[in-house]
């Protein structure tokens, strides 16, 4: 797969649908200006990042992390990354006003990272 695909990919761009020749053109150059990392960069940025935080839970003698979770890239990695260190994790909701479909990402972020989860409606 080349970096563009592996993007497209991660970003889960394939279930929203083509992009515009704008963003097309506009990811492209990003790319040849090697903005992105390749693959093996950022799987060695994980692996310090997780030994970081087995480092500071053990140091500090903190193993648990609460996490709101958005439904979005940012929180399931951070959840993510979290678990990956050996933490017990618990995944917030807290919707407001907002969509039930962008509360079910969340809830499914949770599900799918085997995180604890609690629900805290906040309209």
């Amino acid at each position: 797969m080349s970096l563009k695909q592996d993007i497209l990919h991660y970003s889960r761009q394939e279930k929203i649908g083509a992009l515009s020749n704008w963003f097309d053109h506009s990811l492209s150059e990003l790319i040849d200006q090697e903005i992105y990392p390749d693959l093996n960069l950022l799987e060695e940025t994980g692996k310090q990042l997780v030994s970081g935080l087995i480092s500071y839970g053990k140091k500090y003698n903190i193993h648990t992390a609460v996490i709101g979770m958005s439904g979005g890239v940012d929180s399931a990695l951070t959840a993510a990354l979290f678990k990956s260190a050996g933490w017990s994790v618990v995944g917030v909701t807290m919707p407001i006003h907002q969509k039930q479909e962008e509360t079910d990402r969340c809830i499914e972020a949770c599900k799918a990272l085997r995180l604890d989860h609690m629900h805290i409606d906040l309209t």
